[in-house]
């Protein structure tokens, strides 16, 4: 994996380095305060030994978590297997169990999943730290309910693996009183650090990733960024972004040229939202935004405002260099004799000139730029692409004078709904609303009608 950095076009970008942040990184993680850089070195048995034994038994799983419970593994599995028929993208056979992801609580998708699929090849994995969370505990609870009605209630305990805390927490309670097979979060990983954990190890070892390889790929990213601090991949990334922040540039928008990384970059928002997203205690607040994108696709969407709309905005593009280019453009028609140019041009050339174009004309219009090579795409350079943008994050947010590991602002719309829906503990919320705390909002409502 190589970061180029040329693209930004100022040369005092990189004028301060980012010792004392690698500091307070490398000092928290040797105290055990951040562990999200000790998975790489994780223990797999057990999680090979769960993948093995769905594999073995049921055509499907069904994962239920929702934000850093699913992006990561979805990320990963979209990375490196075809999209239509789940082959490895690298060559071979797909894996016998095909793994769906219940993210949202959009009643459609959920019951257009369950009838599709034979719930007496199916399994269940719910991911929940705590057990609380609104979205993946209720949709759990009706594939359940769907799985029970199928096979019975003893038997569809045994269809069960909940990842979860492990020792508290109402899923870890459940999860023991029912009998469920279990897997841990290992303690201080929150939900957007996890994707290396069996959170994401184990929906992407059923899907027949090389999850060991991925592990090796991250520790690399994990020993360099230790090693060489501000010089390494990750620092001159994190000191980057710190420096377009302070200069009003810091919206980042992540742009793979590669289909396989649409995941990845949406898993790439929450990190980076979340984490960066904050309120000061002083008052103040800072939230460079993140935005997903795939080229060339979004030069349809975004390139005109990337180009000429504000200079708010940098962006980081993904190649991959070693890759199969796929099939060539045949004789081209008389009616398109403009396009004759791309006969025998075989269509990776053409996206490797779509994405050498964007960066050229974005270079001429002063606008911010790097990319990030990827030699190849294959479960190392993932793996490597997690920790990066991990121990990136974690710096970026030192440097900003904040906690990049909490996310204090999202609780209080949980609350809030759990209050709507009539959960004691959140009444008072629920009576704020009655009493008119939303009418601000009400008043702004609009409805479209079909008379």
């Amino acid at each position: 994996m190589r970061y180029d950095y040329a693209g930004l076009g100022d040369d005092n970008l990189i004028e301060r380095g980012m010792d004392s942040e690698v500091r307070s990184l490398t000092a928290m993680h040797a105290s055990g305060a951040v562990t999200f850089m000790n998975l790489p070195d994780i223990d797999t048995t057990e999680i090979i030994g769960a993948a093995e034994w769905i594999r073995e038994r049921f055509d499907s799983l069904v994962v239920l978590g929702i934000g850093g419970s699913s992006l990561g593994a979805r990320a990963g599995i979209s990375a490196l297997t075809r999209p239509y028929s789940g082959a490895p993208r690298a060559g071979g056979a797909p894996s016998p169990t095909r793994v769906y992801f219940v993210e949202n609580v959009d009643p459609v998708t959920l019951e257009d999943l369950l009838a599709g699929l034979d719930p007496s090849r199916t399994a269940l994995n719910v991911i929940s730290k705590s057990g609380g969370t609104i979205e993946t505990m209720s949709t759990f609870l009706i594939a359940l309910r769907w799985l029970e009605a199928a096979v019975g209630e003893e038997e569809a305990r045994k269809r069960v693996i909940a990842t979860t805390d492990p020792e508290a927490g109402a899923l870890r309670q459940l999860a023991t009183e029912a009998g469920y097979r279990d897997l841990s979060v290992p303690p201080g990983v929150g939900g957007r650090f996890s994707v290396l954990s069996a959170v994401g190890l184990l929906p992407m070892a059923v899907a027949g990733l090389d999850i060991a390889a991925m592990l090796r790929g991250a520790a690399a990213i994990r020993d360099e960024t230790l090693a060489e601090g501000a010089n390494s991949a990750a620092g001159i990334f994190a000191t980057h972004q710190l420096r377009l922040i302070e200069r009003g540039r810091g919206d980042i928008v992540l742009m793979p040229y590669a289909d396989a990384l649409e995941d990845l970059a949406a898993w790439f928002v929450q990190l980076w939202a979340e984490s960066l997203g904050k309120a000061r205690d002083d008052g103040s607040a800072v939230g460079p935004v993140p935005i997903a994108a795939v080229g060339a696709r979004d030069q349809h969407s975004l390139l005109q405002l990337l180009m000429e709309g504000p200079d708010t905005r940098n962006v980081l593009f993904v190649s991959v260099e070693r890759e199969d280019r796929g099939p060539t453009v045949p004789e081209v028609p008389a009616a398109l004799t403009k396009l004759r140019h791309l006969r025998n041009r075989r269509l990776g050339e053409i996206r490797d000139a779509e994405l050498a174009g964007v960066r050229a004309g974005l270079a001429r219009h002063q606008r911010a730029t790097a990319t990030l090579a990827l030699e190849q795409l294959d479960a190392e350079s993932v793996g490597a692409l997690f920790l990066f943008f991990e121990a990136a994050v974690a710096l970026v947010g030192f440097g900003l004078r904040i906690n990049p590991f909490d996310q204090p602002g999202v609780e209080l719309g949980k609350q809030y709904a759990h209050g709507i829906l009539g959960s004691p503990q959140y009444v008072e919320l629920a009576v704020e609303l009655e009493k008119g705390a939303d009418v601000a909002a009400r008043s702004h409502n609009v409805k479209i009608v079909r008379k």
